[in-house]
Parts: structure tokens; sequence; C-alpha cells
């Protein structure tokens, strides 16, 4: 993969066209920075326990072969109550609308507000497994140490066999 092809859609706005709404800070970073896109550089309020749809005023081309994933930025988990309401956006290659954000406000309490430019969210392009999928009657787990332990299995000794798990 070359370059990640992307346009900025404000028109309409009072932004202005050549702003870079899709940028890595570093070049070595995994994920381009997404920033909310609110006209007129406005703000959302977002009450306790809702959701809303915000978005970025960037469309995406992503390469045939690979996927784009939306992770919120860990600034977001830290600093806000906020966070992705599907926790991981999917970018499938076809899809060339614009890139839009499910944030939640986690907050019990508090009205939160969304500023225009608050980068909130990464996109991460990574190579997709293009395989089918085979069915088997039994699953071969001689080829690997790990077997099914799974859920901190390798860690965490003191607290084993005291969970109770809810379902």
């Amino acid at each position: 993969m070359g370059s990640l092809i992307y346009q900025s859609i404000v028109e309409g706005a009072r932004v202005p066209h050549e702003v870079d709404r899709l940028k890595k800070a570093h070049n070595t970073d995994a994920g381009y920075d997404l920033q909310v896109f609110l006209p007129d550089h406005l703000t959302v309020k977002i009450g306790p326990g809702e959701k809303k749809m915000v978005g970025t005023g960037v469309r995406v081309q992503i390469p045939e072969g690979y996927v784009g994933l939306l992770f919120g930025r860990s600034s977001l988990a830290t600093k806000t109550p906020f966070q992705l309401a599907n926790c991981v956006g999917v970018i499938d290659c076809g899809y060339t609308g614009e890139v839009k954000l499910v944030v939640r406000n986690t907050s019990s309490r508090e009205d939160m507000w969304l500023s225009a430019d608050d980068r909130i969210a990464q996109l991460v392009v990574v190579p997709i497994f293009s395989g089918g999928a085979t069915r088997v009657s039994e699953l071969s787990s001689s080829e690997y140490e790990r077997g099914e332990g799974g859920f901190g299995s390798t860690g965490y000794t003191v607290l084993k066999n005291q969970v109770d798990l809810v379902v």
C-alpha cells in the first residue's frame, strides 16, 4: 500500500479547504487522527448515557485487500467520559461515504460537549485475511501450546477460580 487516498468534504462550512483533516501526529504512528467535524465550529451536547453520530469531514478510499479500523484515541478514555459506541468501527474497501463516529457519553450525571476539531478517534489501515473458511469436526490443539486457555489464563493466578461470571 503506497498512500491512503482521502477527500475533505467541508463544502458549505466556514473551514479553509486546505485544512488537513486526516494526518498522523508522527510518521511512525499506526493511526491517522480523526477530528470531529461540525459546520461553523459549533459544539454538540451529549447527555448522560446518550450517544450521537458525528462526522469527521473525511471520505477515504481503503485499498482492496485492506480494512480501516476506527479506534478511540487513548486520550478519549483517559481524559473524557466519551467512548466510541461500537468500540471498533470497520470501514470496508468498498465504502466511500463520510467517516462517521458514534460517540457515547458514559457519565451518569453530566452533559458533555464535543467541539469542532476535537481529535477523538484514529483510523488504522491493516491487511485483511482473504482466505475462505473450512468447517471441521474437531480442531487440533496439539499444534499450539495455548490450546483453550484464554481470558488471562497465563497470568493473574491469584484470582484463578475466584471469578463469578455474569451472563
